[in-house]
């Protein structure tokens, strides 16, 4: 393992992910590759589910798509930031459009990864 990999799991090892995706199948790999690296990690199926466990099981970071069925990321991030103001998020997405990444910015967003995923 990697002096850097190494250095990131021990800052992680006890800190929870909450991870809200509708594509199951980047679900099962994002868990494969995050319980290597968080103490837990949560995944959401869409909007709803995201904002559940957010309120359930306070996670440290949270990882989002922002097209998703029920309740979209934008508006799941904004009823967390009537919460939490601090918690990283980084928003996952085909989208690049001015306007979606206006509102994710005001949204203070942490960082956003366009896919498909390298």
């Amino acid at each position: 393992m990697s002096d850097k990999l190494t250095k990131i799991k021990d800052f992680f090892q006890d800190k929870t992910l909450l991870f809200v995706e509708d594509d199951i199948s980047v679900c099962n790999e994002a868990e494969t590759l995050f319980s290597n690296i968080f103490n837990k990690t949560i995944i959401a199926k869409d909007g709803i589910e995201g904002l559940k466990y957010f309120r359930e099981d306070t996670p440290n970071v949270i990882i989002s798509d922002i097209a998703m069925p029920k309740l979209n990321g934008l508006d799941m991030i904004e009823k967390i930031r009537d919460r939490d103001r601090k918690i990283p998020i980084i928003l996952t997405t085909a989208y690049d459009d001015k306007p979606t990444l206006k509102k994710a910015l005001n949204l203070n967003i942490t960082a956003y990864i366009e896919k498909p995923f390298e």
